[in-house]
């Protein structure tokens, strides 16, 4: 599981990666798998392309950045997304505050507001749903 963030949000992932620790759920984040000398493109590309699945985590603090290389890695992301079936649960957008999912297609006139996602900042999941 790669776990996509901006840094302004490294405390409430670290407290994710937790209970993901907790739960025997491996994940790949960026400061605890690449080590000093190896190609950090490289590596997150290669985590990408072979992790079970894509775990974005958006918040206000992302929508307010001008820049950053979470999108790289979202533009990378949706890239695997469109080779994977229709079917197969891969991308998966987090909510961590009251903020909009960002409207970037992922083809046949989508984009990530079309995927279901989880809502941490009011304990839900999408559209209605609900998160044990």
């Amino acid at each position: 599981m790669f776990i996509s963030y901006i840094r302004e949000n490294q405390i409430t992932v670290d407290r994710i990666c937790q209970e993901l620790r907790a739960y025997g759920i491996d994940y790949w984040i960026d400061r605890e798998h690449i080590n000093p000398g190896q190609r950090w493109q490289q590596a997150m590309r290669s985590a990408i392309e072979t992790g079970t699945c894509f775990v974005a985590c958006f918040s206000d603090e992302y929508t307010q950045r001008s820049a950053t290389y979470m999108n790289e890695e979202l533009i990378q992301a949706i890239e695997q997304l469109r080779l994977r079936p229709m079917n197969r649960m891969w991308f998966i957008p987090v909510r961590l505050s009251n903020c909009q999912i960002p409207p970037l297609p992922i083809g046949a006139g989508e984009t990530l507001r079309d995927i279901q996602w989880v809502d941490l900042c009011t304990n839900q999941v999408g559209r209605g749903g609900w998160l044990n």
